[in-house]
């Protein structure tokens, strides 16, 4: 299982940069509102991508219709 995103294009990469960011900075606020010590404890250990973010099949932008 590769652990780098070295293999999708930038833009992917970049967007799998700001979902991290969030998952993690909202992680950290759960675990600091956490009651219990097991919870405080909490960890992510891995991020698991599906589809095309696992793959690195890229697909072109969806465009409108013209209706012609």
């Amino acid at each position: 299982m590769r652990k780098e995103v070295d293999h999708l294009p930038l833009v992917q990469q970049e967007e799998l940069a700001r979902v991290k960011k969030i998952l993690m900075d909202e992680f950290a606020v759960a675990i600091s509102l956490a009651t219990q010590p097991w919870k405080k404890n909490g960890k992510i250990h891995k991020m698991i991508l599906f589809g095309s973010y696992s793959r690195a099949i890229t697909h072109p932008p969806l465009e409108a219709s013209s209706g012609a």
